[in-house]
């Protein structure tokens, strides 16, 4: 189990130098070592078993009770999740089919085994989940919901940034506005500083933004928000969600007619003849 935590801790550094497919394959022979096993190509019905276990084990049970679920003290089944929860961006970025799987066997887990630090980070997914394709959005914003009050019961801090990042980004539309996002967006970067989650902290900087981009407010008040969080991007050092910033920034100074080329990202914080080939890399 001490060297599952390393290699969890490998896959978590690969995932924040953007090394993607790395962080899987070390997340993936680490399970291998648990009997976990996750599909090598998976396809649109891979998920269909793990829905239907998730689906019988909560027949006719009001969503707030798993509240009250026993906690875990299975070790070996934290360490699993510990890793599933390890491969979730990576597999969200470069796998995506793998993904649901992933997300899915995190609940099956903690229905199975009990409540653990990871289980509301299992919950949020298998919302955005249950609405984005399974196309039931009053039941996805429930179990939404479900993990942010499991957050707060436990006290479960250092799963905090992720959770309510996931809940704002995906579900919290489901039935409210998104300027509605912001304050989970807020907390999510709050806490990502004061416990170390620097990817998610990271990715809530750039939601921050970009859902006030998204939702049409005034284009100077917009470049205001990107004058304030920059900051707190550089001193987080994740270069290639920070590009993404960046992008978003140059496309504001865009709009404003604050570039020599309306059509070309090219400025003073983005040059997309730089990036791209990068990205392509």
């Amino acid at each position: 189990l001490d060297k599952i935590s390393i290699l969890e801790i490998k896959a978590m550094l690969y995932t924040s130098q953007s090394k993607m497919r790395d962080a899987l394959d070390i997340a993936t022979e680490a399970l291998s070592v648990l009997k976990v096993s996750l599909p090598k190509n998976p396809n649109d019905l891979s998920p269909l078993p793990e829905i239907l276990k998730i689906k019988l084990k909560l027949r006719n049970k009001p969503i707030q009770s798993l509240l009250n679920l026993p906690l875990l003290k299975n070790k070996e089944q934290l360490s699993i999740l510990r890793l599933l929860n390890a491969c979730f961006a990576p597999s969200y970025i470069s796998k995506p089919a793998l993904f649901p799987i992933i997300a899915l066997k995190m609940v099956n887990s903690t229905l199975n085994y009990g409540i653990s630090p990871i289980s509301p980070f299992a919950f949020v997914a298998w919302g955005m989940i249950q609405g984005s394709a399974l196309g039931d959005f009053s039941l996805g914003y429930e179990f939404g919901k479900l993990a942010i009050d499991m957050v707060n019961k436990y006290k479960f801090e250092a799963i905090k940034s992720r959770v309510y990042f996931v809940f704002a980004f995906t579900v919290n539309h489901f039935k409210n506005h998104a300027r509605t996002s912001q304050p989970y967006l807020a907390e999510s970067i709050q806490s990502g500083m004061d416990n170390g989650d620097i990817l998610y902290t990271a990715y809530s900087v750039n939601h921050i933004v970009f859902q006030s981009f998204s939702m049409r407010q005034n284009l100077a008040s917009v470049s205001e928000k990107f004058e304030h969080y920059r900051q707190i991007h550089i001193k987080l050092k994740q270069d290639d969600v920070r590009d993404m910033f960046s992008l978003i920034e140059q496309a504001t100074f865009n709009l404003r007619g604050l570039s020599s080329d309306i059509f070309m990202l090219c400025g003073t914080v983005f040059d997309e003849r730089i990036t791209i080939p990068k990205w392509i890399d």
